[in-house]
């Protein structure tokens, strides 16, 4: 209690925040317990206090006990489910479609029998990415070819193995990521979550729906559920809440937090591999891992590459006419790697931030965004073509006053 009242305070709290002192009340507590079970084992208070022990771990147990009979009641209804869905998907002729932002099939190329997986994302033209493994010579490329990056084509390393301590770096691949649109009939994986109590289980439900080209549905259940720990850890303290800018204190028992409610050998991405079983997807060995086609792979980044300077010599244009104009897309980085394509828009460049500059109105935000990304395209001109407009240049800033955007 004494701990508890000086970590309330946030002067002295936040020293013993930096000690973990939230952490001590799992050890003060279980040694009072077992503290007062001693004293009654030697006589020293009278035998009816081991009812406080008792009642403490008793309940504690009862508790945990029903979380877990829970958990596996769970988790068998939930492979029963799955294991009914068999998913008429065919890799080679349809495309796998991650719907939800953030989700990627990236996981599945590198794993299993999975040439390619697109997630659907609305910052690209493209409305997609793909996701697939490519060899090292390809990586490298990627890697050091500037233009590819500023088209948003990246090659990560990834890890072999399901805890930190057997991870290992697969060094003959990358995983390879870039716009791309799917050329094939789309089979959409749709993900959902909820946050629930299942029989005063916490638990984030997770139900993955799997829509079919023809319309059909099939659906897998998933997620994690927190069943309390076998051994009593209550957890007593107060710390600095980032997102609020505040001082919060908690009481509350550790549970074992995302523990898969499905079955499986490995502590991550059982979701995943329910999902794999189910699209009929056959697991690789990291040996029999293959990348794909690197010519088919390089022309692909190419087109990418193309199509991103086009679109971005397209902005610049509309930019330079109106350097206020909705709908601008201010990424300009791929026509940066092509000197030549800039070097033909130099003088309309320096027109556009001319106008730019002058602009007085109420999208004065915009004309600034635009005028920063015209004076940078015209700091990237090589150095005597950038200093052919020293004249211009000095005079626009001789008329700009000192809370003018330009400085």
């Amino acid at each position: 209690l004494a701990v508890f009242v000086l970590q309330a305070i946030p002067v002295t709290g936040i020293f013993l925040m930096f000690a973990l002192a939230m952490f001590w009340s799992a050890f003060l507590v279980n040694a009072g317990m077992i503290g007062i079970a001693a004293e009654v084992a030697f006589g020293r208070v009278p035998r009816g206090w081991l009812l406080l022990p008792l009642a403490f771990y008793g309940g504690y147990f009862a508790s945990a006990a029903h979380d877990h009979m829970v958990l596996h009641s769970l988790s068998a209804a939930y492979d029963a489910a799955n294991a009914r869905a068999a998913i008429p998907f065919d890799a080679n002729r349809q495309s796998l479609v991650f719907t939800n932002d953030g989700d990627s099939g990236g996981w599945l190329t590198q794993n299993y029998a999975l040439p390619m997986a697109f997630s659907a994302n609305s910052n690209f033209p493209e409305g997609y990415l793909s996701d697939r493994i490519a060899e090292a010579a390809v990586c490298t490329k990627v890697r050091e070819t500037p233009a590819l990056r500023a088209g948003f084509v990246h090659a990560f390393g990834f890890h072999d193995g399901d805890t930190v301590g057997e991870q290992r770096m697969e060094n003959r691949f990358c995983a390879l990521s870039m716009p791309e649109r799917p050329e094939l009939p789309q089979v959409e994986v749709t993900r959902r979550e909820e946050k629930v109590s299942l029989s005063r289980l916490p638990a984030t439900r997770v139900t993955t729906t799997i829509r079919m080209p023809d319309g059909q549905r099939f659906q897998l259940l998933g997620g994690v559920a927190a069943p309390l720990s076998w051994i009593p850890l209550p957890i007593i303290g107060c710390g600095v809440n980032f997102s609020g800018a505040r001082w919060d204190c908690a009481a509350r028992v550790w549970r074992q937090d995302l523990t898969p409610l499905v079955s499986g050998n490995t502590r991550y991405r059982r979701d995943t591999m329910v999902l794999a079983r189910a699209l009929g997807l056959k697991p690789v060995t990291i040996e029999e891992r293959k990348g794909g086609d690197p010519a088919v792979v390089l022309a692909k980044m190419a087109t990418v590459e193309d199509e991103t300077l086009t679109r971005q010599l397209a902005n610049i244009d509309a930019m330079i006419d109106n350097p206020v104009a909705k709908g601008l897309d201010w990424q300009v980085d791929a026509v940066t790697t092509h000197p030549g394509a800039l070097a033909t828009r130099a003088d309309a460049i320096m027109a556009g931030l001319e106008r730019a500059a002058a602009f007085i109105g109420k999208d004065q935000y915009r004309a600034r965004e635009s005028g920063l990304i015209l004076a940078r395209l015209l700091a990237a001109m090589p150095h005597e073509r950038f200093v052919g407009f020293g004249p211009r240049l000095l005079a626009l800033y001789s008329r700009a006053d000192d809370k003018h955007w330009l400085w």
